[in-house]
């Protein structure tokens, strides 16, 4: 990933290494990640994310932890071309989606997930497999809205 476009230095010890380390490929929870192949495993699934998302999973696994800057992103991720925070945000959502909560966590700077995280997704994966009555949508109630009724009911440990 680093390369001569990238010619600021990074706020983070050893970033660039670190970043140029995990190129080969890595593994974190019960990931195998591969990005010159754009593939995420985890067991037998076989995850594909376009180029930009896995730069953008090799930056943040590189930072172990410690927050990455918008600039520091840019920099890496998007090789110094300005960015908006809507592009940033949907490259970050794309990460996140990929790897359940366990990407939440990750791109919150922890190796680990807690019960949050899986919440955070949750609207986002039973969206689309909630089959809304006809009488809820008379009403304003879409299947966001009964996700989010759900998980306020759910006890976090």
């Amino acid at each position: 990933m680093p390369d001569e476009n990238m010619s600021k230095t990074s706020v983070i010890p050893d970033f660039d290494a670190r970043i140029a380390g995990l190129g080969r490929g890595f593994a974190f929870a019960d990931f195998d990640v591969r990005p010159a192949d754009g593939v995420i495993r985890r067991g037998e699934a076989v995850i594909r994310v376009e180029p930009r998302v896995m730069d953008l999973l090799v930056c943040l696994a590189a930072a172990r932890g410690e927050v990455v800057s918008r600039d520091e992103l840019i920099r890496v991720v998007w090789r110094g071309v300005p960015m908006t925070d809507e592009v940033i945000s949907r490259c970050a959502y794309q990460l996140r989606k990929a790897l359940g909560g366990q990407g939440h966590a990750l791109v919150r700077g922890r190796p680990y997930v807690l019960p949050e995280d899986v919440k955070a997704i949750a609207p986002d994966v039973l969206r689309h497999r909630i089959q809304v009555s006809y009488e809820a949508e008379a009403e304003g109630v879409d299947g966001e809205e009964i996700a989010r009724r759900i998980l306020e009911q759910v006890r976090v440990p």
